[in-house]
């Protein structure tokens, strides 16, 4: 639980990462985290290693099993909202990289 938790909280934070290095605010060796900056930038073009659905169901299950023993997870909280604006958004089938389209600037 606590891997899943890390990892899809990365997710998010390189997302944001992300939008504030194409904005000229954080310097871009930021994005070099692992292959999620890059796969980012490709778009819908990239190929899907794992689908933004499977981090929504991810994110309930950890947001769930905090909430039955009443600890306080806000930053997966806020993960998980932005994975189901994802889905909601048409991106579920996805690869998880295309969170970036939610935060990207236009």
């Amino acid at each position: 639980m606590t891997t899943t938790t890390l990892v899809r909280l990365g997710l998010a934070a390189v997302a944001v990462i992300l939008g504030l290095i194409i904005k000229g605010r954080v310097h871009p060796f930021l994005a070099l985290m692992e292959d999620c900056g890059p796969r980012m930038l490709q778009g819908e073009a990239v190929e899907v290693r794992s689908a933004l659905d499977i981090f929504v169901t991810d994110m309930g299950l950890v947001t769930d099993a905090a909430r039955a023993v009443a600890q306080p997870v806000p930053l997966a909280a806020a993960a998980e909202q932005l994975y189901v604006r994802g889905r909601r958004e048409g991106h579920g089938r996805h690869d998880d990289s295309s969170v970036y389209d939610i935060l990207r600037p236009r």
